[in-house]
């Protein structure tokens, strides 16, 4: 019916989905010119923020279902968006870990792997458990814990208050 009215045919109307997620993840990747701590930052809040304003973007994204179904172009756009997004964020990690802002001892490419994970999972529970925390205090929590994650560590020998309580 209705959606057919403004699509001439099936794929049109899955290549303007694609189309349409494609530009609002790009709209989150923030300019190569920022600092890489404040682009991983700004990234995290704005990627953070889509997922809770749009609760179905991060499964529609990593669907196998909507990625069979995409015509090739709109599967193309999508896959794109993903690859540029883990290459937007292996530089700045990589950047943040030789200015010694955040960890250098890992691959940024396995980092970047863990910022996608833990975006991804936070998204899916909040979909999935609606009392899962979505306000935007929850969100900046949930960021200041990934961002300590990534932190550089500790020198040997030294442990954080938290682990010298528990021992």
């Amino acid at each position: 019916g209705a959606l057919f009215r403004h699509f001439p045919t099936r794929a049109a109307m899955l290549n303007e989905a694609a189309r349409s997620a494609v530009a609002l993840l790009e709209a989150t990747i923030p300019p190569a010119s920022l600092p890489p701590l404040e682009r991983l930052q700004r990234f995290l809040a704005a990627r953070s923020a889509l997922a809770a304003q749009h609760p179905g973007l991060p499964q529609l994204v990593f669907s196998e279902q909507f990625g069979k179904a995409l015509p090739p172009k709109g599967a193309r756009a999508l896959r794109g968006v993903v690859l540029r997004t883990r290459d937007f964020l292996a530089e700045a990690l990589a950047e943040a870990g030789r200015r010694g802002e955040l960890r250098d001892d890992l691959p940024p490419e396995e980092l970047a792997l863990v910022v996608l994970g833990s975006l991804l999972a936070r998204a899916l529970l909040s979909t999935f458990v609606p009392e899962a925390p979505s306000r935007q205090a929850d969100r900046e929590a949930a960021i200041d814990g990934l961002l300590r994650l990534l932190a550089p560590p500790a020198p040997s020998g030294h442990r954080s208050s938290k682990q010298g309580a528990r021992a």
